[in-house]
């Protein structure tokens, strides 16, 4: 499994918008084959600052989504935002669950 996480860095006075905009933008995500979960979180410390969490079943699923659907979600959601990085992760296995 892969994990993708995006920093957003809104424009001021824009988080209202942009958590309205993003249902339909990230309802776009996780319906899209081999997307397994989708979350939002929203800095406590700088509140025009996100993280979006999306699990993918694999780095080609993503790309495939990409390649077909990033335009539409990108509609929603990017002229609210100054700057994006986004990365693709691997879970570590520390063997820390029981």
């Amino acid at each position: 499994m892969l994990r993708q996480i995006s920093q957003l860095e809104l424009i001021d006075g824009r988080a209202a918008e942009f958590e309205e905009a993003s249902k339909p933008a990230f309802a776009l995500v996780r319906a899209g084959e081999g997307c397994r979960d989708v979350k939002l979180l929203r800095s406590i410390e700088i509140p025009n600052n996100y993280y979006v969490l999306i699990e993918w079943d694999s780095l080609e699923h993503h790309r495939r989504f990409e390649a077909a659907h990033a335009p539409e979600v990108r509609a929603h959601i990017d002229h609210l935002s100054v700057h994006v990085l986004s990365q693709h992760f691997e879970l570590i296995d520390l063997g820390l669950e029981s």
